[in-house]
């Protein structure tokens, strides 16, 4: 059941943001590359990510709270796939500080993101469409 190192490295820096050494040598030694992907497209497989510690550093309106917020879920999370579509889709589409000027809905709009980020194109529009940036 071991997979290529090196390979699995490359694949958690472009599924996600990379892995520490230590997850590397496990992830390998314990896990096809098939089973691997088949976790990173699959993400409903892992509990989500119990936010209760970093909510009480980031409550505030601030946007800067909310990319606290939203660092410390792309850092910690056992879902890497689902929050770097939500990065790629936060880039795409115009959600932006600048354009709303509200932070909570800014978080709002990339759960949003997280939520549908795996699934097809029209369902992103859609959800999109109806909470608009």
């Amino acid at each position: 059941m071991k997979s290529d190192r090196a390979l699995v490295a490359h694949l958690m820096r472009r599924a996600g943001f990379g892995a520490t050494p230590a997850e590397l040598d496990t992830l390998a030694q314990e896990q096809t590359y098939e089973d691997i992907v088949e976790d990173l497209v699959n993400p409903e497989r892992f509990e989500e990510l119990d936010e209760a510690y970093i909510d009480r550093y980031y409550s505030g309106e601030p946007v800067a709270l909310h990319v606290g917020k939203w660092l410390y879920r792309m850092v910690n999370t056992r879902r890497p796939l689902e929050e770097k579509m939500a990065l790629f889709l936060h880039h795409i589409f115009p959600v932006a500080w600048g354009k709303s000027e509200h932070g909570p809905s800014l978080y709002t709009e990339i759960a949003m993101f997280r939520r549908v980020g795996l699934m097809d194109m029209k369902t992103i529009l859609l959800e999109l469409s109806v909470t608009p940036p």
